[in-house]
């Protein structure tokens, strides 16, 4: 890695496409320097291989959670 980064930086770009093969790039051809970190896995579980109905229904939990924090705060001031 190089020195010049703080730690704990990744690359999201591969500008001089010398970046080594154990970071996948994107495919298509348009975005190859593209680097996926993190890299995208075949298991279910993964964010990006839910199906779109269980996205919405994760993102629909995270705002009615704040909705319950958030409202009652804004009509007891």
């Amino acid at each position: 890695m190089d020195e010049t980064y703080p730690p704990g930086t990744v690359r999201l770009v591969d500008l001089q496409g010398d970046d080594n093969n154990d970071i996948a790039h994107a495919s298509d051809g348009i975005h190859r320097d593209i680097l996926l970190v993190p890299t995208p896995s075949e298991h279910p579980d993964d964010p990006l291989n839910w199906s779109r109905g269980r996205k919405w229904l994760a993102t629909s939990c995270v705002f009615v959670d704040d909705g319950e924090t958030f409202l009652p705060a804004c009509f007891l001031t």
